[in-house]
């Protein structure tokens, strides 16, 4: 009879590099101004957590951008198949979506195609 023997997974410096969002958050700013839209301004209440195990964090998020209420979550990791972070939503008006997140010393940016009813989308964020 064979034994098979588990490897525990353990996080690593790439997991561990998302934990500078763990936390409960404010935040502001304003969406770009388009050739069909103004500038409006977002703030949000933020809640990061890790999941059990420590390899992705779930942020939850309860804002207004200009006159509209969004809400939703958001599933952040390292994608090691690919060598990059992901992030995977879902939010009160039905969208889906998943970007892509590049982090250069304590900056962050998402980035996503087809993202939240826009062409192109784009987050940057300072933590």
């Amino acid at each position: 009879m064979e034994t098979t023997t588990m490897v525990k997974a353990v996080p690593g410096k790439e997991h561990e590099r998302l934990g500078v969002f763990v936390g409960k958050w404010r935040t502001e700013g304003q969406t770009i101004a388009g050739a069909d839209a103004p500038a409006v301004q977002i703030v949000s209440s933020d809640i990061y957590e890790w999941l059990p195990g420590n390899f992705f964090v779930v942020h939850r998020w309860d804002s207004t951008i200009g006159d509209v209420k969004a809400a939703g979550i958001e599933i952040i990791g390292y994608d090691a198949a690919h060598g990059t972070y992901r992030t995977h939503f879902f939010d009160n008006d039905g969208n889906a979506g998943s970007e892509e997140l590049t982090a250069r010393d304590r900056t962050w940016m998402w980035i996503g195609k087809q993202v939240m009813g826009s062409e192109w989308h784009r987050c940057t964020s300072v933590v």
